[in-house]
């Protein structure tokens, strides 16, 4: 049975989900997955994240991130042909 309170961007990370996903493959814990990877090859320690945005925060974030991006009529293909594009703001316009 789900957890209908699970995280909306994080389903598995409600134990029950994971539980589940486990039993899926024929594993029965997060350990016997990654069993195979040697110890030395994992990380040992916890990864170094920020802390956690409210909902409101993330979406203002992204909002701000999507609001760099540029809309044109038409970009140039590369050789391709004019195409229709809406283009990431981290990708130069060449």
């Amino acid at each position: 049975m789900r957890d209908v309170s699970a995280h909306p961007y994080m389903a598995n990370s409600v134990p029950a989900i994971q539980q589940e996903m486990l039993d899926a493959i024929g594993v029965t814990s997060i350990e016997e997955l990654f069993a195979q990877i040697p110890r030395d090859h994992r990380l040992a320690r916890p990864l170094d994240l920020p802390p956690a945005l409210s909902e409101r925060e993330l979406r203002r974030h992204i909002t701000d991130i999507l609001a760099r991006n540029t809309t044109t009529e038409v970009v140039n293909g590369h050789k391709q042909g004019q195409i229709d594009k809406l283009l990431p703001w981290n990708c130069p316009v060449e």
